[in-house]
């Protein structure tokens, strides 16, 4: 019996880590625009929390934009090839998946 494969899975494996990421970069963003004004007293740790407040808001925009510009858009492409590969029976690439399409009519 030969197990279900899916040539694209290491895209998405890339794209649901780099959300989780993008996830997690939020939250902490969150935390710290609430933080800062709970120590507005204190300069120094101020200073820090806002800090790394731009470089997560930083890491957190270049993430999504290259989630929703580039990668995305490109593993779709991808599985509209092996959707086309699959319903007409030609291949147009080189990439080959097994029970990704679970289809009876086949």
């Amino acid at each position: 019996m030969v197990e279900r494969y899916d040539s694209l899975d290491k895209h998405y494996l890339i794209i649901e880590k780099l959300s989780k990421t993008a996830e997690n970069l939020f939250w902490i963003n969150a935390f710290l625009s609430i933080a800062v004004f709970f120590v507005n007293d204190y300069d120094t740790i101020k200073s820090i929390f806002l800090f790394i407040f731009i470089v997560t808001t930083i890491g957190y925009f270049i993430i999504e934009n290259y989630l929703g510009v580039f990668k995305i858009p490109e593993v779709e492409d991808k599985r509209r090839v092996h959707l086309l590969t699959n319903s007409f029976n030609v291949p147009l690439d080189n990439e080959r998946t097994n029970k990704y399409y679970n289809n009876g009519l086949v």
